[in-house]
């Protein structure tokens, strides 16, 4: 037995049950919180069974990896009882078009959880009554993180009304259709509507898809949002509705589809920076043809990010690579991470802006030293 093992990682992508009893026993232990088992071809029952005895008190569980034809729901909830504490829950259910009421029938067991992953194949199907509604939404009233995964938002609608009343702080969704989903908006106006738009914190959105930002900004206390790809709308305007609407923004994606040009400008970071000096995180597409003046119109000073950790920028255009550079030096503090490519990865483009910001930033720590050796010679 490992006592002191605080989080174990399984991928048993080929484990026999018959194998399932040897020495797996000495991975378990008391102070066992975070367990994520990856098994896709043998449900590892006899593994699992383990835990209870071994590993009382793991609270955060992740399931991947399974095929309908393997995962076991009864036996699960036989392993994993109301006796476990859990409080973070991942279910990637690749397959389980037939299991997916058992599922959450068992999920509903754990009143404490509050960050819960559900992945939904595309065989999913869910079908709730009024009645379903009433008896499981109680056991979700926890749930302060959520992570949706599913090949169409059709198959997230019907789940959306089980976590009405839980006190949501951070919502994410993934849709992997590559077409564009035509239920995006009804989505999103659903989610507006239903949850509390005072508690909701982060937001983030992976879908390809027509829909409009302006039910998103109702929610007024978001901090950290990504829209990765942004509907074709979006632009500085929209950026300005942005701002106007979410004023502890410290954390923001905005990336276009591959094959689209970026509507946004290197204006838009001066908005960014004007309106959010302490922002920690931006990641963006953008548009450089133009090179614009910094301080903005409506500011007598520059313009300047403050606490700025990491900036990714990926540019559809960029004419003058060292005036982008120049700009993004008097922008951007020096502590700050720069990562920057074109959507065109055979334009030397960015390159050559890297160069420029790197080499004014070393030209700025060299009069920075020398600033410094010319006070102590006078002191």
């Amino acid at each position: 037995m490992l006592p002191s093992l605080h989080t174990l990682n399984l991928s048993l992508r080929e484990f026999p049950e018959e194998q399932q009893h040897i020495i797996f026993n000495i991975l378990f232990g008391e102070k066992l919180k975070t367990l994520r088992v990856v098994a896709s071809v043998n449900f590892p029952i006899k593994l699992l069974a383990y835990v209870p005895f071994l590993s009382p008190n793991v609270d955060n569980l992740t399931i991947s990896g399974q095929t309908h034809d393997t995962w076991d729901v009864e036996k699960l909830s036989r392993i994993f009882t109301p006796a476990f504490n859990l409080r973070q829950c991942d279910m990637k259910m690749p397959d389980l078009a037939n299991k997916a009421l058992e599922v959450l029938r068992w999920l509903a067991l754990f009143p404490n959880i509050s960050t819960l992953g559900l992945s939904l194949g595309e065989s999913f199907s869910l079908a709730l009554s009024t009645k379903d509604y009433e008896a499981w939404g109680p056991a979700f009233q926890s749930v302060k993180e959520l992570l949706i995964q599913a090949d169409y938002t059709t198959f997230i609608s019907p789940l959306l009304r089980l976590f009405s009343s839980a006190p949501l702080t951070s919502f994410d969704i993934q849709i992997s259709a590559i077409i564009p989903d035509t239920d995006l908006s009804g989505l999103i106006l659903t989610l507006t509507r239903l949850f509390d738009r005072n508690l909701l914190k982060r937001f983030h959105l992976s879908a390809i898809g027509v829909y409009e930002i302006g039910p998103l900004l109702s929610l007024s206390n978001l901090e950290d949002v990504s829209l990765d790809p942004t509907p074709p709308e979006m632009d500085n305007t929209r950026l300005r509705d942005m701002i106007s609407s979410w004023p502890r923004l410290r954390r923001l994606k905005l990336c276009c589809e591959e094959w689209e040009q970026s509507n946004l400008t290197l204006q838009a970071l001066i908005l960014l920076a004007d309106a959010y000096p302490g922002l920690l995180y931006v990641n963006m597409d953008l548009n450089a043809a133009e090179v614009p003046a910094n301080p903005p119109q409506q500011s007598r000073r520059p313009a300047r990010f403050r606490s700025l950790d990491e900036i990714f920028l990926q540019f559809s255009v960029m004419e003058h690579p060292r005036d982008v550079a120049a700009f993004l030096h008097e922008l951007v503090p020096e502590h700050t991470a720069v990562r920057a490519w074109m959507s065109d990865r055979s334009n030397p483009a960015a390159g050559e802006m890297m160069a420029a910001l790197a080499s004014l930033r070393s030209a700025q720590r060299e009069g920075s030293a020398d600033s410094h050796l010319n006070t102590e010679a006078v002191d």
